[in-house]
């Protein structure tokens, strides 16, 4: 037992209790992004089931992560040892390209006035993001440079090419959104290749790549996923609203001013009675 691993209770509590955060806060965003279809216009209701169930999914390879996560280590006295069993490290990667890539697809259908002049940018918005999620798998400097275009593609070129159909600004929801998940990618680089300083213990080295990597887990996620949420509930179609009565309600019409042009009515003149002359009695 003295050559396992072991970490203490508090270093095991504070892992769990940071994956739970990460599926507490995943899990009620993801409700949250499907049950607001119930309240946004026709138009904003597949970009807000896409971008949840995408969170769904997410959420469901995070929970794998915290199941993998109880199943590596068992209490044994004061302590926590090693079982055997890996972490689900993959669970992770799989949710990030799940739900990054269509978290950022809904966000920019939310952002736009799309027809048949931003349908091209929305096909090559759609292929980037594919290939975000297809290199993320690979390479964490592949998926930094993908996520780049993608930047530069919903920041620049598509607010350029519909200037005339934006609905909102795209850099309010947009902004915070790219800056969290570049935020995330750039945490994740830089413990990769140990430029941020964790501890000199192989169990505190853990606890705290652990706790590193679920602090990303949350700017990969959480950020983008209220992003969409208030995007979509601010959605506004381009329909015209209904112009309101100008008059006020107490003031009522007759209905001869009702009409547009009313037809002059001719008076009838009343005829003065003749009088007899008083010297012949007579009339006229």
């Amino acid at each position: 037992m003295d050559t396992l691993l072991t970490i203490s209770i508090g270093q095991y509590s504070a892992v769990e209790l940071m994956l739970k955060l990460c599926v507490a806060l995943m899990g009620m965003l993801a409700f949250l992004l499907v049950a607001s279809v119930s309240c946004v216009p026709r138009e904003a209701r597949f970009p807000l089931l896409l971008g949840g169930g995408a969170l769904a999914v997410a959420t469901w390879f995070e929970t794998g992560v915290w199941i993998g996560w109880r199943e590596a280590f068992e209490l044994a006295g004061t302590s926590y040892c090693v079982t055997g069993q890996l972490l689900a490290g993959e669970d992770r990667v799989l949710a990030w390209a799940v739900g990054v890539p269509l978290i950022l697809l809904s966000l920019g259908m939310t952002s736009f006035t799309w027809g048949k002049a931003g349908n091209h940018q929305l096909e090559r918005l759609a292929m980037l993001l594919l290939l975000l999620a297809i290199t993320s798998l690979f390479s964490i400097i592949l998926a930094l440079l993908t996520l780049a275009c993608a930047a530069w593609l919903l920041c620049i070129k598509i607010p350029r090419s519909a200037s005339n159909s934006v609905k909102q600004s795209p850099i309010s929801g947009m902004k915070w959104a790219l800056l969290s998940i570049l935020l995330s990618e750039l945490i994740l680089l830089l413990s990769s290749y140990h430029f941020i300083p964790t501890a000199k213990t192989a169990d505190a080295t853990l606890v705290r790549g652990e706790i590193i990597r679920g602090v990303a887990d949350l700017l990969y996620f959480v950020i983008p996923g209220i992003a969409l949420l208030m995007s979509g509930i601010g959605f506004r179609t381009n329909e015209a609203e209904p112009v309101s009565n100008p008059l006020p309600q107490t003031f009522s019409l007759t209905p001869l001013q009702a009409l547009p042009n009313p037809l002059p009515v001719k008076e009838k003149k009343s005829r003065a009675i003749e009088k007899p002359d008083p010297q012949t009695g007579l009339f006229g």
